[in-house]
């Protein structure tokens, strides 16, 4: 029988295999496919009336990482032992930690006036 701390390590094993093998091979760097993501699903609420054509509100990729983590807490919410769902969520948020990451180290780098 495996101890709490080795389910989590196992567990682990699983979002990186995810996040950083097989769907970094699939679709590429995260960074780029969200915001992606983002521009589609900008052009389908701006369609819909939700975000007004003249706003300057928008969904960025950061969005589009909480949100898709938001599906797994209300798929594991109905199914708690689908270990996919909580997999799933890890993997969005080192995904959404990974922008606002990048975000900060281009902050960095940016002269201050």
């Amino acid at each position: 029988m495996s101890t709490g701390t080795q389910r989590r390590k196992d567990l682990i094993a699983q979002v990186e295999a995810c996040v950083c093998k097989d769907r970094q091979n699939t679709y590429g760097d995260a960074e780029d496919n969200f915001a992606v993501i983002a521009k589609y699903w900008n052009i389908w609420l701006r369609s819909r009336g939700v975000i007004q054509e003249t706003s300057s509100k928008a969904v960025d990729a950061t969005d589009v990482a909480m949100m898709s983590a938001l599906i797994k807490v209300a798929r594991a919410a109905s199914s708690p032992g689908h270990i996919d769902n909580w997999v799933d969520l890890a993997g969005y948020s080192i995904c959404g930690g990974g922008l606002e990451v990048k975000k900060m180290d281009a902050d960095k780098t940016c002269p201050t006036p």
